[in-house]
């Protein structure tokens, strides 16, 4: 890197630092700074974005997050177009693209914010601004807008209350990333944890509390590891006493015939038809009934006011069903502004970072489940936060969870990339296996990722003909030439062979990463309480990863040798474990699945025969109807639901194969059955 650049590299890296420390001090107590904050951000990181991504190569998880990304924008878009663009259609698209930043973003959060420290400093000072700005407004008068008794900052009490209560919760997951655990270190916490919840009780908004016992149950869980029995017991009843206290206290702020209870009363009887309560019930039955006459795109983004007018006018609902330009409620808005289409991609879009985040709450260093925790905090918080407040049709409200949810998955991606790459000097003895048959062309990448590493390496080899076992011989002593019993008997005989505590299983196609030794190395040096272990695939065809589809599997493959027999089937055999729990590694083990398309056909259709064979001296049958719907759900699965589509034409390959191979399978069973039939009708014939 040449001066320029790395003076270049140098003021982003600084002005990174300097904006992800001020957001979330400005986000809720200055009017505008935190959407002009944002959009500063945005476009630095679009700038950064162009230069880097061609250079990039992105891994599954990133392609997730993007995808999910540009899933909602696109199908915000979408159902904007189908319904007719106008105003405030644009205003909503407006948001949405905000959520698109997400991309670029990430990236420039995953290269230049190198000192996470300033995020828990930045979220310090603006939890503790919350809560003296919420004390202040309550008693003295709003300091940006009319007064309302209400503290709402710069913003109103309902997204004042939505994001104090995530910054909380997001910096309390902090405490786990400490060594040691003291006194003033908890005094510490739980004084600005309960400044910040006092912002949202002062916020006199109840909704937000829906959330807060799932909050309350992952800081449990997360903190549990971390305190002394007695603190832990002392913890227990704070999660329980405490948000019942704050809520019932912000309950006694509000008039009593403000609460959500008198109105719900009021509602059903006609004695009041103007309370809030009434208004969201009223937008809800709009919802539907607009659901009803265009369920796939709905009325499109700007016009729920004039389609829920359209049955106000036929007095099917009250006017008080169009007093918002939305139903209050995301998922609502969702259905009633982009229909089905838009709630999939909603669902997508919470439920995929979702799922990333909670992976990796297991994960052995603690940075990387600190940022996995941090982050679903921040998506578990926005699910329920939808269900009060359209969240993500507020520039504010969608800037701030676009801003950290890349802000957590680059940094848990970064901490997890650097950790594996520190490596460990075993204690533990690992034995590795591995049968084969005609694999000269790809055994020696399979053993040379494990030599030096394994304690030992056994192989078995059924007669190859290409010089397979003199290749193997390089690596170890152990080579045996065997007969052919079958995958799973003779996998039993190489383990029978192995005599360390822990066995790794692998295939002649498939190498093991420096990345996932290591993994492997520390896990089994923890002394695990699991007894086996999944190891996840990751495909490798025509020289390029498969990320999607089907290569989502995850055999056992890591196991206690004494525990651990193979199961005695001809084709897709499988690890049995007597007893224990199984888990599940991050990292992944390559998997060159096939040479060229030649040897996949080859090989997909030995696999569907000996699964026919077998399946048919089992007494199993099938039909033509049963091989067409299994194939075509196989085919969708891999290719629509399990996003193979993202891996472009090898995705469509592979999905191909796979359903092939399914349709395969019954077709060999159908067959071996018709041929059965036919030799019963033959013999019959002779004897008459």
């Amino acid at each position: 890197m040449n001066k320029s650049a790395a003076t270049a590299s140098s003021f982003i890296s600084h002005l990174v630092h300097f904006i992800v420390f001020l957001y979330p001090i400005v986000v809720v107590t200055l009017p505008d700074a935190g959407p002009n904050l944002f959009g500063a951000l945005a476009l630095l990181s679009l700038l950064v974005f162009i230069v880097l991504f061609p250079k990039s190569q992105s891994i599954r998880e990133e392609k997730l997050l993007f995808f999910c990304s540009f899933l909602i924008f696109i199908a915000a878009i979408l159902t904007a177009w189908l319904g007719g663009f106008n105003q405030l259609g644009w205003q909503k698209i407006n948001n949405f693209l905000t959520l698109l930043m997400i991309v670029p973003i990430y990236f420039l959060f995953k290269r230049y914010l190198l000192n996470p420290r300033l995020i828990w400093w930045g979220l310090f000072i603006g939890v503790v601004l919350c809560g003296v700005i919420a004390i202040y407004e309550s008693y003295w008068g709003s300091l940006f807008e009319e007064w309302n008794g209400r503290a709402s900052g710069a913003t109103h009490p309902i997204l004042f209350a939505d994001i104090a209560l995530t910054m909380s919760f997001m910096l309390l997951v902090v405490g786990s990333t400490l060594d040691s655990w003291n006194s003033k270190h908890i005094a510490a916490f739980f004084i600005i944890f309960l400044l910040g919840l006092s912002a949202v009780s002062l916020s006199k908004f109840q909704g937000v509390w829906v959330v807060v016992p799932v909050l309350m149950l992952l800081m449990f869980w997360r903190y549990k590891s971390h305190m002394p029995r007695k603190i832990l017991m002392l913890f227990a009843v704070f999660i329980i006493t405490v948000p019942a206290f704050v809520y019932f206290s912000s309950a006694y702020l509000i008039n009593s015939e403000q609460s959500a209870v008198a109105q719900s009363e009021k509602y059903p009887d006609g004695r009041d038809k103007t309370v809030s309560v009434e208004t969201r019930l009223e937008m809800l039955q709009a919802t539907w009934l607009i659901f009803k006459e265009q369920p796939l795109a709905g009325a499109g983004w700007g016009h729920y006011i004039e389609a829920a007018q359209h049955f106000v006018d036929q007095n099917q609902l009250e006017s008080s069903a169009v007093s918002w330009n939305h139903p209050h409620n995301q998922y609502f808005s969702a259905i009633a502004s982009g229909g089905l289409i838009m709630l999939l991609a909603l669902l997508y879009f919470f439920l995929i970072p979702l799922d990333m985040f909670r992976r990796f709450v297991f994960f052995p260093d603690k940075d990387v489940q600190a940022y996995a925790l941090a982050g679903l905090v921040l998506v578990v918080s926005f699910i329920g936060f939808g269900v009060s407040e359209a969240i993500f049709e507020r520039s504010l409200s969608s800037g701030f969870y676009a801003f950290y949810l890349a802000m957590f998955f680059a940094l848990m991606y970064r901490s997890k990339e650097e950790n594996s790459k520190q490596s460990i000097s075993r204690q533990q003895k690992l034995s590795v296996i591995l049968i084969a048959y005609n694999e000269a062309d790809r055994i020696d990448a399979c053993l040379s990722s494990v030599a030096g590493w394994a304690d030992e390496i056994i192989v078995l080899d059924n007669g190859s003909n290409d010089g397979t076992p003199e290749l193997a011989k390089k690596y170890t002593d152990k080579v045996s030439i065997t007969d052919w019993p079958g995958y799973g008997k003779q996998k039993q005989r190489a383990l029978e062979q192995a005599q360390y505590e822990w066995v790794l299983s692998i295939d002649a196609d498939e190498q093991v990463t420096p990345a996932l030794k290591n993994e492997i190395d520390k896990l089994i040096d923890s002394d695990p309480v699991e007894t086996g272990f999944c190891i996840p695939w990751q495909v490798m065809i025509y020289n390029k990863r498969i990320d999607f589809g089907h290569n989502g599997r995850a055999p056992l493959r890591l196991f206690r040798r004494e525990l651990a027999r193979f199961s005695e089937v001809a084709v897709h055999e499988k690890v049995l474990l007597a007893s224990g729990h199984i888990g599940l590694l991050n990292e992944r083990l390559l998997h060159y699945t096939h040479r060229n398309l030649k040897h996949a056909m080859e090989k997909y259709t030995d696999y569907a025969w000996l699964w026919g064979v077998e399946r048919f001296e089992n007494g199993k049958k099938a039909s033509w109807r049963k091989a067409i719907i299994n194939s075509s759900w196989s085919f969708l699965v891999g290719y629509l639901l399990k996003l193979g589509f993202l891996d472009g034409f090898r995705g469509l390959i592979l999905a191909t194969h796979i359903a092939l191979y399914t349709f395969n399978k019954y077709a060999v069973l159908w067959t071996l059955e018709q041929q059965k039939r036919a030799d019963r009708s033959t013999e019959t014939d002779s004897l008459q």
